[in-house]
């Protein structure tokens, strides 16, 4: 029962007492104690109800430009509708599950969260479930456990798809395709692989060799170790596909120490460096996805949960763009659309072709 209807039902229940006492007093009682005077009514104000509390639980935000956003948003949904949002962001699975059971201990109404690994924060939202904290999933969610609603992206049909559809088009055509990878225990990252076999496989592609590094966890250090691994072991890769903009920006800085072969870079996300890595010839595609309304509309969904109220939808996806450099100097000359799913691209070009 939410706080503000149990302070309700508290209060009822001491009115029909007080009631029932007073119906018992037929006749006073003699008494020989000298009258009193009534002292003048008072009024109380009544208590103020507690703000509802949001838990969010989320990946590191504080390098992943997107991860950034999803918060931002988030932020800005708290400041909208006047509610306590706590925050937590790690790139460790067992943080994030450490977080979810801590917020679930403090007692926040709602707990919204962004998983980096689908099964290890299972667990953690059957128990949720279980103890009948309400849960919303934005991005990424868990393997198992229910969420009240769920905001966030088709990764394998809008993500994965059109960058396998561009790899199988690639002319010449590749015979070794290189993977930074982010990491595939995440079920949004897994549909990117999915989407992009469907890609390969639509297009002919299917023998083509791949060979991926190590999970990096979206952190760029750890990208630049094993973009610097894989490209030592496999010096005849014909395309690198970061699983991430900042991936794809750690490669390149492997490539340049390396003196590694100028090679086809494409990246994910959609992040000013990629954009700006576009621009100027240096990375070759990517697909934005827009975090600022995951984080937001997860926030304003959590909010309405716990003021009672029922959620009519299961999901609701938010759209994303495919950018190449002809598409994106074509958004800024005004030959192309600028705005695409919601997503306004010329804001977001004019930054990067600017330096970011």
């Amino acid at each position: 029962m939410p706080k503000k209807y149990l302070r309700s039902f508290v209060a009822v229940i001491m009115a029909f007492a007080m009631l029932a006492a007073a119906c018992g007093e037929d006749e006073p009682a003699e008494t020989t104690a000298a009258p009193t005077t009534t002292a003048a009514p008072t009024t109380t104000a009544p208590p103020e109800e507690e703000p509802i509390r949001i838990g969010l639980v989320i990946p590191d935000f504080t390098q992943n430009e997107l991860i950034l956003a999803l918060k931002t948003g988030a932020d800005d949904a708290a400041a909208d509708y006047g509610v306590e949002l706590l925050v937590t962001g790690s790139g460790n699975a067992q943080d994030l599950v450490a977080a979810v059971e801590n917020y679930a201990a403090a007692g926040v109404d709602v707990i919204v969260y962004d998983t980096i690994d689908a099964q290890a924060l299972a667990p953690a939202i059957l128990a949720l479930n279980d103890a009948g904290i309400p849960v919303v999933c934005t991005v990424a969610c868990a393997s198992e456990g229910v969420s009240a609603i769920e905001i966030g992206y088709d990764y394998r049909t809008d993500m994965g798809r059109p960058l396998g559809d561009w790899l199988a088009a690639y002319e010449p055509a590749p015979s070794k395709l290189a993977f930074i990878d982010s990491n595939q225990a995440d079920e949004s990252i897994a549909a990117i692989y999915a989407g992009i076999e469907d890609g390969l496989e639509a297009g002919g592609l299917t023998d083509v060799e791949r060979v991926v590094s190590p999970p990096t966890n979206w952190d760029r250090a750890a990208g630049l170790d094993a973009a610097r691994s894989l490209l030592t072991a496999h010096p005849d890769v014909d395309i690198i596909v970061g699983l991430h903009d900042l991936l794809a920006g750690a490669t390149l800085t492997a490539m340049e120490e390396l003196g590694y072969k100028e090679t086809t870079l494409t990246g994910l996300g959609g992040t000013c460096e990629g954009l700006m890595n576009i621009l100027e010839g240096r990375q070759a595609l990517t697909v934005i996805q827009p975090l600022y309304p995951a984080g937001y509309l997860a926030v304003e969904a959590a909010v309405k949960i716990a003021q009672g109220e029922t959620m009519t939808e299961e999901f609701i996806p938010i759209g994303m763009v495919v950018v190449d450099k002809a598409f994106a100097e074509g958004v800024l000359d005004g030959s192309e659309e600028p705005v695409q799913s919601g997503v306004d691209l010329l804001t977001a070009l004019e930054a990067a072709d600017a330096g970011c």
